[in-house]
Formats: structure tokens, sequence, C-alpha cells
């Protein structure tokens, strides 16, 4: 009987996640990586990305930590025909847009997102962190037949961190203008027998970059865009 392997993860969120790109990813060296040996899930099960008929583009942990990727906006930006929208109409309502198919607001959604094989219900969750992302996948074009009447433009498909048959370790730091600064790592490894743990966290602060200059005194000069997370 094949055992199963139980899972169990603590995040410590704090804003947008991420999405991404290319067909063939970055590998040492500068040198791409076949996409025979890319491993995808955007159509509900494991396949290599040369098998798969569909435009799908993808982003490998390698590529996210060699593109400094930390948010959603970011990974969507280093994607080819996808753009993102946040907060532009309503806090936490971002409008994905995927080969010129866009949503409304308070609509259905028509780009369907996909954690760890689960399908979020509201698209709302890309603004969130979802844990340590280990590949980004971009299906495009309408995708009814695996996921339902909400992706008609497409769908992203997250893969976080999982425990292996040992502990590790990672981790990063970076500090910026207008005393931005970000710090997250995570600890993966086994409890038991079939039993792993992914503790992931993350920490990000920033005085802001705007400033209000408007006619009431008592406002003028305050960052208007600060954030802690």
């Amino acid at each position: 009987m094949a055992h199963a392997r139980a899972y169990l993860y603590c995040g410590i969120a704090f804003s947008a996640l991420l999405a991404a790109p290319s067909f063939a990813q970055s590998a040492p060296g500068g040198l791409a990586e076949p996409a025979s040996e890319i491993t995808v899930t955007a159509r509900r099960q494991s396949e290599k990305l040369a098998d798969v008929p569909a435009s799908i583009t993808v982003l490998t942990s390698q590529d996210l930590a060699t593109k400094g990727i930390v948010t959603t906006e970011q990974a969507i930006a280093s994607t080819p025909g996808v753009t993102i929208v946040s907060n532009g109409a309503q806090i936490g309502d971002p409008q994905i847009n995927i080969r010129g198919v866009n949503g409304a607001r308070d609509a259905e959604n028509n780009v369907a997102l996909v954690v760890d094989g689960i399908l979020k219900t509201n698209i709302s969750a890309v603004n969130q962190y979802q844990g340590a992302l280990e590949q980004f996948e971009v299906l495009k074009g309408p995708q009814g037949a695996y996921y339902g009447r909400g992706a008609t433009a497409g769908v992203l498909v997250m893969s976080t961190k999982k425990p292996s048959d040992h502990w590790e370790f990672s981790g990063r730091t970076s500090y910026a203008t207008q005393d931005s600064q970000l710090a997250e790592g995570s600890i993966a490894g086994p409890v038991a027998e079939n039993t792993g743990i992914v503790l992931f966290g993350q920490y990000r602060h920033t005085d802001g970059f705007y400033s209000n200059t408007g006619p009431d005194p008592r406002t003028q000069g305050k960052t208007i865009d600060n954030y802690r997370g």
C-alpha cells in the first residue's frame, strides 16, 4: 500500500505573491534548461513541459531567485501577455489580464488561481503570500475543461516548498531607500517516517515613496504608502 505523506504548513503572510515566465528556464551559467526537463502541473497532472500542447510560461525557484522576484506584480511583469492591476478599483481586488481578456469589478473570475493543487475560489488570494514559492506557471487561454467557467482567460498555478527526507534552511534579507526592508526564510524537513513540515516567515517594511502635498497642513509631508507586514 502506498503511504501518503502529510505536510504541515505554517506561514506569516503580509501582502502579494507571484507569477511569471519562460518556456525554457534559466540554468547556472546562463544556459537554458531544456523544456523536456521541466515538470508542470497546469493540467492537473505532472507532465513534461515539452509534452503539453498548450501555451505555458514557467518560472522555477531558481528563476525567481535570479530575478529577485518578491511579489506577484514583479513575477507577472516578467510574463509576456499577462498584466495585473492591484488595488486599483478596490483594496484587495486585483484585475488580471491574460492575452487581452480582462475581468470586471465584482464579477466572476476570468483567471483561475491554483496553489499546491487547491483551486482558490477568490482571485484576491493572489495578493497574499502562500508560502515559500518553488514554481509559478501561467497556462494561457480558456481552461474551462480543467477549472470551470472561472478560467476563461487562463490559469495561474503556484507550487510551494515541500519537505524532503533531510532538513533544509534558506532565507534572504535586503535593505533599500525609504527604509525599505525585507527578510524571509523557511525551514523544511522530516518529523516522522511519512510526515514533513515547512515553516515559512516573511517581514517587509517601507516608509513609502509618496508624500502628501495637499492644502491641509495636518497631512502635508506625510507619506501615504508606508507599509509594515
